[in-house]
């Protein structure tokens, strides 16, 4: 059963994000943990679009580094983003 306060909660993060930092928090939700270029291919957008939206949840400290690997694509390091433990209940409501 969920709580009347967790679906407030869920409500304000809802008002309080825009479309695009949604649309990320979904993903990292749906997929776990993900590169910015991981994020990008699986949203069909450039990575232009994702990087700063990733930058903007973690200042908003919705996200959190989970680790860095290898991007398959590009060759490069690259940063592994994943939602704050204490944000995950709030966010797949």
């Amino acid at each position: 059963m969920i709580q009347t306060t967790s679906i407030e909660s869920h409500n304000e993060i809802k008002k309080e994000l825009c479309h695009r930092q949604l649309e990320v928090l979904n993903f990292l939700a749906m997929n776990g943990a993900s590169s910015n270029a991981e994020i990008a291919r699986g949203l069909h957008l450039p990575i232009n679009s994702i990087t700063p939206r990733t930058n903007e949840l973690v200042k908003k400290e919705y996200l959190e580094q989970k680790g860095k690997t290898i991007d398959t694509e590009s060759k490069r390091r690259t940063i592994v983003w994943g939602i704050k433990v204490d944000q995950q209940q709030l966010i797949l409501l």
